[in-house]
């Protein structure tokens, strides 16, 4: 995302939607600077590597990135050597790092900064597309998870934010405060089952949280006994919403 020739290629496709295509809205995912394979949790990773050395071990050293580190004075070489050091010393061990991916940084401050670069940088990109965009701009989060890394975009953008909640319960509290609009996704598997109850109930107060749109991930994988549930989940939403 820091490659010049990558950020005209996405900028040009958000930006440049033809109005008769009929498009009212566009989210932007996955605009995380790093290797995302580091954050599955399918690959099968030697065993002394924690969720400290699996975060680290995303961070993006491609000669884009490298570039406009060493143009803000930071010590590209040092912050790589940090993340070789830190993998290399839990596997020599056998055992994972002990603390916080936080505390690890601030005790390496060439990666820090080399990491701070590239979070400013998607930013500023970030809102140039919020900024130049025709159309809605949501950006997509994910809910905070300790084995990956601190959300990179800003959610002051002047932008709608689409978070995706894998617990009902936690709905009330991934309200991101300071977006222009707050949207969630649901997995289909939150319709189904003895879930459905909890579904309903949550639905019924999206309003009051803050929420002003749900997406179902996976919809067409529900099976046809769950569409009652999900019509009767979206009158309680949409009741909730006409109640504000």
């Amino acid at each position: 995302l820091l490659n010049p020739a990558v950020q005209e290629c996405v900028a040009g496709v958000a930006c440049d939607v033809p109005p008769q295509f009929g498009v009212n809205q566009i989210v932007l995912h996955g605009f995380r600077v790093g290797w995302f394979e580091a954050f599955d949790r399918e690959i099968r990773w030697p065993s002394p590597l924690g969720n400290v050395e699996r975060s680290i071990l995303g961070t993006c050293f491609c000669p884009a990135c490298v570039k406009v580190a060493q143009e803000a004075g930071v010590d590209a070489d040092d912050a790589r050597k940090c993340v070789q050091n830190l993998v290399q010393k839990s596997l020599v061990q056998g055992r994972s790092f002990g603390g916080t991916e936080a505390g690890f940084l601030a005790e390496q401050t060439s990666l820090a900064a080399f990491k701070r670069v590239q979070v400013d940088l998607v930013n500023s990109f970030l809102k140039k597309i919020v900024e130049d965009c025709r159309i809605d701009v949501l950006v997509a989060r994910q809910l905070a998870d300790p084995s990956q890394s601190a959300e990179q975009f800003d959610v002051r953008l002047p932008a709608g934010v689409v978070t995706w909640v894998a617990d009902l319960t936690q709905l009330p509290n991934q309200i991101a405060s300071n977006a222009r609009r707050n949207e969630v996704t649901l997995s289909a598997s939150s319709v189904m089952g003895s879930r459905a109850e909890e579904f309903i109930a949550a639905m019924s107060r999206l309003g009051e949280w803050g929420y002003s749109g749900v997406q179902i991930d996976d919809y067409g994988a529900l099976p046809d006994s769950a569409f009652t549930t999900l019509k009767q989940a979206i009158r309680f939403a949409r009741r909730s919403a006409a109640a504000l």
